[in-house]
C-alpha cells in the first residue's frame, strides 16, 4: 500500500510539473511574441504610409465625354462652323429687307423686313435689338408701319430715324388681318428711342420712296436720295430738319436712279453710283455723281468701269471707295452678278479695276476692319449668285498689298443679309437667306464673326 501510494504521488508530480513547465514556456513565448510586436509596430510608426484600397468588386468609371453646347447647337441647326464664327441668339423669325443700326451703346438695332417672300401674313410690327455682350434679342415697341426696303439713321442723340419702304400700316393689338390687305410705298418716317422703347411719328417726307439710301450729313441731319415710288425711278433728294420736324427738298440727283450705293466720303460730300433709271430691265446705270452739301449742287464724275445694281460701296481709310459686286443687265437679259471691284480716287477722279475673279455677288454686305482687330482689311459676307443661291465664302481685300483671298465660308446662303461691325472688330450677321426652287429659306439665328487669320 504505501508503495502504491507513493508511486501516485510520484505520478502527480510529474504530472503537475509539467503542465507547470507547459505554462511558463507558453507564457514566456507570449511575452516575447508581445515584446516584438510592440517594437514592429513602434518601427513602423515613423514609416510614411500612403496607399488606397480598392475593394475588389468595385467597377471602374465609364468615361464620358464633356458636353459641348456650341456643337449640340450646330447639330440642332443642321449647319457646320468654321473657326471665327459663333452662334448668337435668334430673331423672333428670319427676314430680308430689314436695317441694321449700331445705337450708341453699342446695342444693334434690327427694323422691319419681311419673314417669307409673299406679303401674306410675312409683316415684321417690332423691333429687335441685341445689347452689347449679350447673345439674346430683346423686342422693342411696336411701330407705326411695317416697312421693307427703307433706311435707318442714327441720330446725333442717340435715336434712330425710320424713312420710307414698302409696306402698310401696322394692325392694332388683338386686330386681326383681313384676307387681302395690300402694301404701298411709304412716305411715312418715324423715330425710335432706344431709352423709352418709343416709337413716334414725324413729318412724312415729300416723296413715297423705297431702295432708296440715306446718309448722315455733317451738321448731323439725314439726307434720303433717290429710289422707286411706283413704277417711277427718282432723282430726288430730301434732308429731315430735326428741330423743326420737316422735309426740305435738296437739289434732285441729275441722273433718276434706285438700288443705287451711297457713300460719304472723307471732305463729307456725297457720292453715288450705279443702280437703275427706270423699273425695267436694260437699264443699269455706270454713271457716277458727288453732292456738295454746302453748294446743294451735284456734279457728274468719271464712270464706273462696269454698270452695276445692287453693289455694295465703302469708304477706305485713305478716302477712296472700294465698290464690289453687283449685278449687270443689257437688253432685258440678265448677265448676273459681277466678279469684278473697282476702286475710286475723289481726288484724282479716277476708278481702278482690283479684281476680275471674285466670287459673283449681288445684294451683299462688306465692312471694313481696322488694322487692330487683325485688319486693315475688308470683307465681303452674302449676296446671291447668278443662280440665285446664297455665296458661301467670305472674301477679304488686304488694302495695303492689293490682295484678295477666301479667308471664310458661311455655314449657309445668305442674300440679302446685314452685317455690322461692332466696337471689338467683330461683325454680326442679321437675317437674310436664299431661295430654293420653291422654297425660301431665312434663318432666325444669328452669327458673329471675327478674323482669325
Amino acid at each position: 500500500m504505501h508503495l502504491l501510494e507513493e508511486i501516485n504521488l510520484r505520478i502527480k508530480y510529474i504530472v503537475r510539473s509539467i503542465l507547470i513547465i507547459h505554462f511558463i514556456c507558453l507564457f514566456g513565448f507570449i511575452l516575447g511574441c508581445s515584446v516584438e510586436t510592440s517594437n514592429y509596430i513602434e518601427a513602423s510608426s515613423s514609416l510614411a504610409m500612403d496607399f488606397t484600397v480598392v475593394p475588389a468588386k468595385t467597377p471602374l468609371p465609364t468615361p464620358t465625354s464633356t458636353p459641348d453646347p456650341e456643337k449640340e447647337a450646330e447639330d440642332d441647326l443642321g449647319i457646320s462652323l468654321e473657326p471665327g464664327w459663333e452662334l448668337m441668339g435668334e430673331l423672333e423669325f428670319g427676314r430680308w429687307g430689314h436695317t441694321a443700326t449700331l445705337l450708341q451703346n453699342d446695342a444693334l438695332l434690327i427694323v422691319g423686313g419681311r419673314k417669307r417672300l409673299s406679303f401674306r401674313r410675312a409683316s415684321v410690327v417690332n423691333g429687335e435689338i441685341l445689347p452689347l455682350g449679350s447673345n439674346e434679342w430683346v423686342k422693342t415697341s411696336r411701330f407705326n408701319w411695317e416697312r421693307t426696303f427703307h433706311t435707318a439713321s442714327l441720330l446725333p442723340d442717340g435715336r434712330v430715324l425710320v424713312a420710307g419702304g414698302t409696306g402698310r400700316a401696322v394692325l392694332k393689338e388683338g386686330e386681326e388681318e383681313p384676307l387681302f390687305r395690300g402694301n404701298k410705298d411709304l412716305n411715312s418716317a418715324e423715330i425710335y428711342d432706344p431709352k423709352s422703347d418709343e416709337w413716334q411719328s414725324v413729318a412724312d417726307m415729300n416723296y413715297k420712296r423705297q431702295l432708296g439710301q440715306a446718309i448722315t450729313l455733317p451738321d448731323g441731319r439725314v439726307m434720303v436720295i433717290g429710289g422707286r415710288s411706283g413704277v417711277e425711278t427718282l432723282s430726288s433728294s430730301e434732308v429731315y430738319n430735326m428741330e423743326d420736324n420737316i422735309w426740305l427738298e435738296a437739289e434732285p440727283m441729275i441722273q433718276q436712279r434706285m438700288s443705287h450705293s451711297a457713300i460719304k466720303l472723307s471732305d463729307n460730300r456725297v457720292l453715288v453710283t450705279g443702280g437703275m433709271s427706270s423699273v425695267t430691265m436694260g437699264d443699269t446705270l455706270g454713271s457716277a455723281e458727288i453732292y456738295d452739301p454746302i453748294e446743294n449742287s451735284w456734279t457728274m464724275v468719271a464712270s464706273l468701269y462696269r454698270a452695276r445694281l445692287g453693289h455694295s460701296s465703302i469708304l477706305l481709310p485713305d478716302g477712296r471707295v472700294l465698290v464690289t459686286g453687283g449685278t449687270t443687265t443689257e437688253t432685258e437679259d440678265l448677265l448676273g452678278p459681277e466678279t469684278t471691284a473697282e476702286i475710286y480716287d475723289p481726288i484724282g477722279d479716277k476708278w481702278t479695276l482690283v479684281s476680275t475673279d471674285l466670287f459673283a455677288r449681288k445684294d451683299h454686305s462688306s465692312v471694313f476692319i481696322p488694322e487692330g482687330f487683325r485688319g486693315g482689311k475688308v470683307i465681303l459676307i452674302g449676296g446671291a449668285d447668278p443662280a440665285g443661291a446664297g455665296v458661301l465664302a467670305v472674301e477679304s481685300y488686304d488694302i495695303l498689298n492689293n490682295e484678295w483671298s477666301v479667308i471664310s465660308t458661311l455655314p449657309e446662303g445668305r442674300n440679302l443679309t446685314t452685317a455690322t461691325r461692332l466696337k471689338d472688330g467683330s461683325v454680326m450677321v442679321v437675317g437674310g437667306g436664299q431661295v430654293k426652287g420653291y422654297i425660301a429659306e431665312f434663318p432666325d439665328y444669328t452669327l458673329k464673326f471675327s478674323i482669325t487669320n
